[in-house]
Order: C-alpha cells, then sequence, then structure tokens
C-alpha cells in the first residue's frame, strides 16, 4: 500500500498541535484549580480579611459567599460612579456637594408661622433639583423628607386656631 509523505507529514503535524493544545488547556485549569483552592493555610487569612472588610466597610452577608457578592456589588457600584465622573467634560467645573443645611429648632405644631417656613425650605430645595447629579439628589430627597415629616398629616395650613 503506498503512502503518501505529505500526508503522514500533515497527520503528524495535527497531532502535536492537538497534543500542544491540550497541554496549554491542561496548564491553564492546574493554574485556576490554585487560584481557586488557597493553600489550607490561607483559608484562616482569607477568613480574616473577609471579616475585618465585613467590619469596616459595613458589609452585609451572612457567609462568606454573601460577603463576597456584597464586596463585589458595592465595587461595581464605584466603578460605575467612577466611568460616569470621568465621562464628565473636563472643562466642565466640579460641583460642590449641596450644602446640607441644618434643620431649624422645632416649634409648637399649631405653629402656622412653622408650617409655612417648612413649605419655603421644601420649595427652595426643589428648586436646586434640575440642576443636581443623582448623588446630590438622593441628599436633598432626605432633606425633603425630613421636612415632610416635620409637616405632619392632619395638620391644616388653613386652621386659623
Amino acid at each position: 500500500m503506498p503512502t503518501n509523505k505529505l500526508w503522514i507529514e500533515h497527520t503528524e503535524r495535527a497531532a502535536w498541535q492537538s497534543v500542544q493544545a491540550l497541554r496549554e488547556k491542561l496548564t491553564e485549569a492546574e493554574q485556576r484549580a490554585e487560584r481557586m483552592a488557597p493553600p489550607v493555610e490561607g483559608w484562616q487569612k482569607l477568613f480574616d480579611a473577609l471579616d475585618t472588610a465585613r467590619e469596616s466597610h459595613a458589609l452585609s452577608g451572612e457567609t462568606y459567599a454573601e460577603l463576597i457578592r456584597a464586596a463585589l456589588d458595592r465595587l461595581a457600584r464605584a466603578e460605575v460612579e467612577r466611568r460616569s465622573l470621568e465621562a464628565r467634560p473636563s472643562s466642565e467645573p466640579q460641583r460642590v456637594p449641596a450644602e446640607i443645611r441644618p434643620l431649624p429648632a422645632r416649634r409648637p405644631r399649631r405653629d402656622e408661622g412653622s408650617a409655612w417656613n417648612t413649605l419655603s425650605e421644601i420649595e427652595t430645595r426643589l428648586a436646586d433639583l434640575p440642576d443636581l447629579d443623582p448623588t446630590e439628589i438622593a441628599e436633598i430627597a432626605a432633606d425633603l423628607a425630613a421636612l415632610a415629616r416635620r409637616l405632619r398629616p392632619g395638620s391644616d395650613l388653613d386652621d386659623d386656631d
């Protein structure tokens, strides 16, 4: 039976390429397994670091997997915020966060002026909303909630009592 020398060379070359590809995949799999399973003495250091991160960064999660997921979620949010800040044109001046003004001292409920002052503060803060970025809007929303709470449902501004 005649054999073609070129066919034999092609077959050998294909076989060696397959062997090389399998060796590379095996090496990658071994490296990944090593990264996923640190040595036994490394586990305690890893758990200690996760416990420290839980306390210092106020991360939530009962298991270490949940703790890692919370850290990764926070990292992803920070990355999105960083990208949005970088996307701003450099010619645009940096915005100073909205000044948080302390609420005036609480006045008696029947004080008509107090309700009107509160409404005036709410109107002022609502007027600032279109010029703010999303992080500043969250601060203003918290201020508005506190002001709205001072109004208390059931108090009538038109009462002359």
